[in-house]
C-alpha cells in the first residue's frame, strides 16, 4: 500500500492536532460557572466518583455567583 500512513505516526499526528487545538486554553482562568461547578463543588474537591454519577451537574444555590436558582434545563 502505497501513501498509507503507519498507525503510530497517525496516532502522533492526532496527538499533535489535539494538543495544538487546545493549547491556547491552557493558561486562560476559569469563567462563567466553573468556579462553582469546578472549584467548589464537593463531588470534584473531594473525588468523590460514585456520587459524580447521581448527583446534579448544576449546584441548587450557589451564593455570590448569579446561579441562584439558575438551571439551563
Amino acid at each position: 500500500m502505497t501513501g498509507a500512513i503507519p498507525p503510530g505516526r497517525a496516532a502522533l499526528l492526532v496527538v499533535i492536532v489535539a494538543v495544538s487545538t487546545f493549547a491556547n486554553s491552557l493558561f486562560n482562568g476559569f469563567a462563567y460557572d466553573d468556579d462553582a461547578i469546578v472549584v467548589r463543588h464537593p463531588v470534584v474537591t473531594e473525588g468523590r466518583v460514585l456520587d459524580a454519577l447521581s448527583s446534579p451537574y448544576w449546584p441548587e444555590v450557589v451564593s455570590g455567583s448569579g446561579l441562584i436558582g439558575l438551571s439551563p434545563s
